[in-house]
């Protein structure tokens, strides 16, 4: 069984505070999974040094939802994961390359949402208002 994941993930632009240069991360336009494989999304930066933005997040707003956390990534090693998201959800952050990705392993219908990467210099606990994101378009699964 085939799953097809449509439209496309194209991150816009993220301007963040203070910096004087345009952060753009993008996504390939159409992804194809059969049953059981990942799902790579694609945070790529540019326009800032990834290494100065301590902490990396993923949200994702379900339809109809507000939106949720579903990672932290501080430094260059450590990732914290919200409760409820299992085994099914990792990330690969390469800040050399400016690579952080969300992969979701056996993606489902249940996964279809709007998909957020965020930044910021200083993990200062201030919550969702504090961070500018870039967004990803909403991703219908259909099995």
């Amino acid at each position: 069984m085939r799953q097809e994941i449509s439209p496309s993930f194209t991150f816009g632009p993220l301007f963040l505070t203070g910096v004087q240069a345009a952060v753009v991360m993008t996504q390939p336009p159409t992804l194809t999974r059969k049953t059981g494989q990942s799902l790579r999304l694609t945070c790529r930066s540019s326009g800032f040094y990834s290494s100065y933005y301590y902490c990396m997040f993923w949200y994702r707003q379900l339809p109809g939802k507000q939106r949720e956390k579903l990672l932290t990534s501080i430094g260059y090693s450590s990732s914290s994961f919200e409760s409820g998201f299992g085994n099914r959800v990792t990330v690969v952050r390469e800040n050399s390359n400016r690579i952080f990705d969300l992969i979701i392993k056996s993606p489902r219908v249940e996964d279809t949402a709007t998909y957020y990467c965020a930044a910021e210099s200083q993990c200062d606990g201030t919550g969702l208002n504090s961070y500018k994101y870039s967004r990803g378009g909403k991703q219908p699964l259909p099995i």
